[in-house]
C-alpha cells in the first residue's frame, strides 16, 4: 500500500496494513490524519486538542506494550 493513498480513519484493515508494512508510514498518515482533524475544529478547541493528543502520545511513547498504553490512556 502506499503512502500517499487516501486511508480514512475507519479503514480498520488498510491501517493494520499499513502499520505492519511500513511502520514509519502508518505514524506519518496517522499523524496527518489527527493534525487534519484538529484543524476542522472550531478554533477555540484546536490548543487543548493539541494538548490532548501530546499527551495521548507520550503515553504510547512511555509504554512498553501497546496494551499497556491503551490501558494507561483509559
Amino acid at each position: 500500500m502506499s503512502e500517499s493513498s487516501n486511508l480514512t480513519p475507519r479503514d480498520f484493515d488498510a491501517w493494520a496494513t499499513l502499520a505492519s508494512s511500513d511502520p514509519e508510514a502508518f505514524e506519518r498518515q496517522r499523524s496527518l490524519i489527527i493534525n487534519r482533524a484538529i484543524q476542522r475544529a472550531p478554533a477555540r478547541r484546536r490548543q487543548r486538542l493539541r494538548q490532548l493528543q501530546w499527551q495521548l502520545d507520550q503515553i504510547r511513547t512511555t509504554s512498553r506494550t501497546p496494551m499497556i498504553a491503551c490501558l494507561r490512556m483509559q
